[in-house]
């Protein structure tokens, strides 16, 4: 019982019939071997809420909804204000539930919601904001699959970003949260640290990849450093050079190959030579 606590807790809450339009995870059967949990007077087996417990804390679904987290609180604050959270469930009720709801109809259902999910407070951590989104998929969703979830959270995260609701919100606004630090459930803390890990090398991949591309096509002029003969040449490789601190030599190539062409005519002017005193 223990592990269902929180969900009991939250399964519990009075929400508006907007939230509560369907729950596929209500038990209606007569099976007496079921362990029954009763919530509200309805009934729920361990197994189900197992199963909806588990598809909660899916590491993919996870990631979604904190992906849609970083959208609506852009500057990494501690957590979002009330009025931020009003329009964001707005749109959550709206985008998922097809009901022709006036505007009256729909305040009174999300402010009824809002009370219940700042549990009187100013201030919205991750970790509540976590369990309002699953909430609302829970409800929106018409199967028990985590794949049903995902695209669904997917889904809204891309219409949030096209959607003007966010530019007539105050995202910069600190005064809920001062003094407050963020709070996650001690079962997303891993799966977080192994998320920003990935999204961190992300982004230095693609900063890597854009400044490739950026320099791609350009030419870049190295200086012209003059040469000093006074160089020492090891054995090992012709190329090898004894560098100094201070400078680098430059146009080895070129002055090997002038010595070794001066030696090379040398030698063959000896040889004629040789040749001459053999023949006389």
């Amino acid at each position: 019982m223990e592990k269902f606590d929180q969900e009991i807790q939250i399964l519990s809450r009075p929400y508006s019939t907007i939230r509560k339009k369907q729950n596929k995870w209500k038990y209606r059967g007569n099976d007496t071997d079921v362990k029954i949990i009763i919530i509200n007077q309805e009934q729920y087996t361990t197994k189900d809420l197992n199963q909806r417990g588990l598809i909660k804390i899916n590491p993919k679904l996870l990631e979604k909804i904190y992906k849609i987290w970083h959208i609506i609180n852009p500057f990494h604050l501690s957590g979002i204000s009330r009025a931020v959270f009003t329009q964001i469930l707005k749109f959550l009720y709206k985008s998922l539930y097809k009901f022709q709801l006036g505007e009256y109809a729909l305040d009174a259902f999300v402010n009824n919601d809002i009370e219940l999910d700042f549990k009187g407070g100013v201030c919205m951590y991750f970790c509540d904001f976590h369990d309002s989104v699953f909430d609302v998929l829970d409800s929106a969703t018409n199967s028990k699959s985590v794949t049903e979830y995902i695209a669904i959270a997917n889904s809204l995260k891309h219409q949030l970003k096209e959607n003007e609701v966010l530019l007539l919100l105050n995202l910069h606004n600190k005064s809920h949260c001062i003094g407050k630090k963020p709070k996650y459930h001690y079962w997303m803390k891993e799966t977080l640290k192994v998320h920003l890990k990935k999204s961190n090398l992300s982004k230095d991949f693609d900063a890597k990849i854009k400044s490739f591309k950026q320099s791609k096509g350009k030419i870049f002029s190295l200086p012209r450093i003059k040469s000093d003969k006074n160089y020492h040449l090891e054995k090992i490789s012709p190329l090898s050079t004894h560098k100094r601190s201070g400078f680098i030599k430059s146009y080895l190539l070129e002055e090997i190959i002038e010595d070794r062409n001066k030696y090379f005519n040398m030698y063959k002017g000896d040889t004629k030579n040789l040749k001459k005193l053999l023949i006389n």
